[in-house]
């Protein structure tokens, strides 16, 4: 594999990238990283290339990964592919410090043992995600290299980039065998009746989001009361069942977008839209540009990045 360039995405342009752009970073660095970050956050359902280690350092956070919910607290680290739709919804009470790491898998093929690597990409292709907590010294040093795989990258001194990856590797390596003992307690296990209502009704719009689900259909489905679930789901999640639905359509939108040259009509129509109307409206009022332009604007630049991802 040959690196012929590696650019930096600074702070502040890091809010003004919509997923395919920091994608087009992934393919010009392979690595896409921020060590104790506090500044915004992507406060929709979004998606991205490559895979994510995200470390929680202070506050209090729901996050939601395709059908699983987490609430977060300082020590937890969670690692999925970044093509999952996702979302964070911190509290305002406290600041929100958050790490992450976003990689293309391919850039460990000949850092790490093959059992090793297969292993972890079965982990991080979970349709939830892991949950992996950190406690004493192991947090202490898991913290440590994170800090010096950034300061590393972002130096930018001689051989950073070799060093990174061997920042990386190790990192995964502990997350290897960290797995062993987060596999043991399931997502379930670790959630309240409430939050299980909650982990049911995503898996459900997980499924069945192309279709035109109503609240009745959803309540009836997993035997809920509507108002109880339309509750519960706010709490825990930090959104309206509706805004999710909504979010995870559009999402699914853009993907099709860029990635198929299926007329607009017909993508507002399988994702269970009333009208192209509708869509385009709801479309604009969600990513701030029409469908038209959307796809005007990033459609080349896909071909692009999946061109040269065949490549590695």
């Amino acid at each position: 594999m040959r690196f012929n360039k590696y650019i930096v995405i600074r702070a502040d342009l890091m809010e003004e990238l919509t997923c395919i752009e920091t994608n087009q970073e992934l393919d010009k660095q392979f690595l896409y990283m921020r060590n104790r970050w506090r500044g915004n956050y992507r406060n929709s359902l979004h998606s991205h290339n490559g895979f994510e280690i995200f470390y929680f350092h202070q506050g209090t956070a729901s996050y939601i990964v395709g059908d699983g919910v987490y609430q977060l607290k300082p020590g937890d680290m969670l690692i999925f592919n970044g093509r999952v739709p996702h979302q964070v919804f911190p509290s305002d009470d406290e600041p929100y410090v958050r790490s992450f790491i976003n990689f293309i898998p391919s850039l460990c093929e000949k850092c790490l043992p093959e059992d090793i690597l297969n292993t972890l990409i079965g982990l991080f292709n979970s349709t939830h995600g892991l949950l992996i907590h950190w406690e004493g010294s192991e947090k202490i040093r898991i913290e440590q290299l994170i800090e010096e795989m950034v300061h590393e990258f972002d130096e930018e001194s001689c051989g950073f980039f070799p060093l990174t990856k061997a920042y990386l590797s190790q990192l995964l390596i502990k997350i290897y065998r960290k797995s062993k003992d987060a596999i043991k307690t399931s997502i379930e296990a670790q959630s309240s009746q409430k939050e299980k209502h909650v982990l049911s009704t995503l898996r459900y719009l997980s499924d069945h989001f192309r279709e035109n689900v109503t609240l009745d259909q959803l309540a009836n489905e997993l035997h809920v009361n509507k108002h109880y679930l339309c509750h519960i789901f706010k709490e825990v999640t930090g959104f309206t069942i509706n805004k999710y639905l909504t979010s995870r359509k559009i999402e699914e939108a853009k993907s099709l977008l860029v990635t198929t040259n299926d007329p607009i009509g017909i993508i507002s129509e399988n994702l269970g839209f009333n009208s192209a109307v509708h869509f385009s409206r709801l479309f604009k009022q969600y990513i701030d540009i029409s469908p038209q332009m959307y796809r005007k604007k990033f459609n080349y630049s896909y071909y692009q990045l999946d061109y040269f991802l065949s490549q590695i």
